[in-house]
């Protein structure tokens, strides 16, 4: 299989047994749009069309898929956006990076932990213990502070 620069779209109710390569097939009715890897490796790529997931944008004639697509499960490792039917790629991926607040927490120096400043008393106020004493993160806006001392509500 050659790997796809342009898509074609098809609108479907139910998506189809058998899925041919170039084609993007969209499902109004279950939500969801699928099509075989951009890269040519044969893999479905089911993306389910959500605010919290992928969202699909249709001008009249051509789609767009938001985020990017990352087969990070597949051999091929592929990256890529859909905009307007055609495949714009991403660098190559190499490996899962951690994100998030605990990197951050991580990363941070508490050499001078005698001394008090704002940023140090935010960052024990963010990170807790529970009953059994291992380590969790706070969600800002789920706690709140009373008498000095952190609730969580």
């Amino acid at each position: 299989m050659a790997s796809t620069d342009v898509f074609r779209v098809v609108f479907v109710d139910y998506m189809p047994s058998l899925i041919d390569e170039g084609v993007l097939y969209v499902s109004m009715l279950n939500h969801t749009a699928i099509h075989l890897c951009a890269c040519g490796c044969g893999e479905k790529v089911v993306t389910p069309i959500a605010p919290n997931r992928w969202i699909l944008t249709y001008d009249g004639e051509t789609i767009s898929l938001n985020p990017s697509i990352g087969n990070w499960s597949f051999v091929c490792k592929s990256h890529y956006f859909i905009q307007r039917n055609k495949v714009l790629w991403c660098k190559k991926f190499r490996g899962r990076k951690k994100r998030g607040r605990n990197n951050l927490i991580k990363n941070v120096s508490l050499k001078h932990a005698d001394i008090k400043t704002p940023a140090k008393d935010r960052l024990r106020a963010i990170m807790a213990k529970d009953a059994e004493g291992r380590k969790f993160n706070r969600i800002p806006g789920y706690d709140r502070e009373v008498n000095g001392k952190i609730e969580l509500l």
